[in-house]
């Protein structure tokens, strides 16, 4: 529920950003993201690290000691991490104003402070994942889709009000994520501490809570930095290769096809905690029985909101933006993304299956080959083909992850899943979808008004989710048995 509410709000509200910050002070915006998104690679596994080991640890008796000295171990690690980023990228402002970001219309003492002020904003928001994986670890998603909802709407709408009132700059808008961005992080470390279970002992940061998890710590470290790099090369070289206009236009794209893994997003953190619990305890028929219903619910989330965007880009990007030079630029980018990011839904679930085993391996190799060979790849297409080069590259590297790791997971488990899993859990939901979108993409009408279109793209979109759902046995199954205890 957070991380949809949070996807529909940022949407609703990029359109309202682009016109009241202008496009090129936008892509400020994007270039911020990119850094932060850039900067989790410094996390080196900590927050799936968190989740993994406190959800072991609620299995465990008389632990809490154990937990509460792991927390406060890797969050005193977090936060001298995130000052650390913080003062070296406060420092080397004036260098990426200067030789980084390429602009038009805005000087370099504004991009010099715009950069400083994202400085003091990664130093507040980097801790948010930490606290993110400790509470999904405890299994206090309700608590944190409650801050989540009530963060995301302070940040979003106090910042368009600001700068439709105040003034319409990067600064200010800066300034109120830095506010917004503090309140946030202290209410998710209060909430942290809350959760954990009491002990008589107070937490102490000591490097022997991080000994007996060393070897998948080390694993992790490995496994984020590669899969970071793998999700943000794009992001890079279109930041590095092309002006913050285009910039501008890639992370509007970005935002629309991130809204599909975002709901990916909701099924990863609960599965993890889940899938870790069962693996501990050894329960081989209940992981079986959730990984398929798992894997089934993913797609029925990405696939008939992932292709309803990639076939009607042009149509959403324009009733999105009422822009419509705008939509020219953006809706291409963003139904070549959309494709990736439905293979990153299924790479979610794929990596917190293996994080439930302790293994990362798997993930690492693919991710390192995957980025080798992206780069050129990328750097090839941003002169041939602008941005959208890049975003093809990206998406078929996400494929392709997809399609090397699936046979790789189903021989390791083939005492828990058979070859079927990719037909029965992805292939058939996602055809099922399809259908009726194609239909429709062949008969709508053009030129249809902006409130007709989008009821007959809900309509679409309902009717492909349906199908979807139809041919999910498993999730079918668990959906049916809830409504007939919830109805007695």
């Amino acid at each position: 529920m957070g991380l949809g509410w949070t996807a529909l709000l940022q949407l609703a509200f990029v359109p309202v950003f682009v016109r009241l910050l202008g496009v090129e002070s936008y892509g400020l915006v994007g270039f911020y993201l990119t850094l932060l998104a850039v900067g989790q690679i410094l996390d080196l596994g900590i927050s799936p690290l968190t989740n993994r080991e406190l959800a072991r640890f609620s299995a465990i008796a008389d632990s809490e000691r154990d937990a509460r000295d792991l927390v406060r171990t890797l969050e005193a690690g977090y936060w001298a991490t995130g000052f650390a980023v913080a003062v070296l990228l406060w420092i080397l402002a004036p260098v990426i104003a200067a030789h980084w970001l390429s602009a038009e219309t805005l000087g370099l003492v504004q991009i010099t402070r715009a950069v400083r002020m994202m400085a003091v904003l990664f130093f507040l928001q980097w801790p948010v994942t930490f606290y993110h994986g400790g509470l999904m670890g405890l299994q206090r998603q309700v608590i944190y889709n409650v801050q989540k909802i009530g963060g995301v709407s302070l940040a979003v709408i106090g910042t368009a009000v600001t700068l439709s009132v105040y003034d319409s700059s990067a600064q200010t808008f800066f300034a109120c994520q830095i506010v917004a961005a503090a309140l946030q992080t202290a209410f998710l470390a209060w909430t942290l501490w809350k959760s954990l279970p009491p002990s008589r002992h107070p937490p102490r940061v000591i490097a022997s809570a991080l000994v007996r998890t060393r070897t998948f710590a080390i694993g992790m470290s490995g496994l984020a930095l590669s899969s970071l790099a793998f999700s943000q090369i794009d992001k890079l070289i279109v930041s590095k290769a092309t002006s913050l206009v285009t910039v501008a236009y890639y992370s509007l794209a970005v935002s629309i096809a991130s809204g599909v893994f975002i709901l990916s997003n909701a099924v990863y953190y609960a599965l993890l905690p889940r899938f870790t619990a069962l693996v501990e305890s050894g329960g081989t028929t209940a992981l079986v029985r959730l990984l398929h219903v798992g894997g089934q619910s993913v797609s029925v989330l990405i696939f008939p909101a992932g292709m309803t965007i990639a076939l009607f880009s042009p149509e959403i990007v324009t009733a999105w933006t009422q822009d419509v030079v705008l939509a020219r630029h953006v809706a291409p980018l963003a139904a070549v993304l959309v494709v990736g990011t439905m293979s990153g839904g299924i790479i979610n679930l794929l990596t917190a299956l293996q994080l439930a085993f302790g293994w990362t391996d798997i993930g690492i190799r693919i991710y390192l080959v995957l980025s080798a060979l992206m780069i050129p790849c990328a750097l090839v297409g941003v002169r041939q083909f602008g941005a959208i080069g890049v975003a093809a590259v990206w998406s078929i590297a996400s494929i392709t992850y997809v399609i090397v790791c699936l046979p790789v997971l189903s021989k390791r488990l083939r005492a828990t899943v058979g070859s079927s899993w990719l037909l029965r859990d992805f292939a058939f939901p996602a055809l099922a979808a399809l259908a009726p979108i194609l239909a429709a993409r062949t008969i709508l009408p053009e030129g249809l008004r902006t409130s007709s279109l989008l009821s007959a793209l809900i309509a679409v979109y309902l009717i492909a989710t349906l199908a979807s759902v139809l041919v999910a046995s498993d999730l079918r199954r668990d959906a049916l048995q809830l409504f007939r205890v919830r109805a007695v």
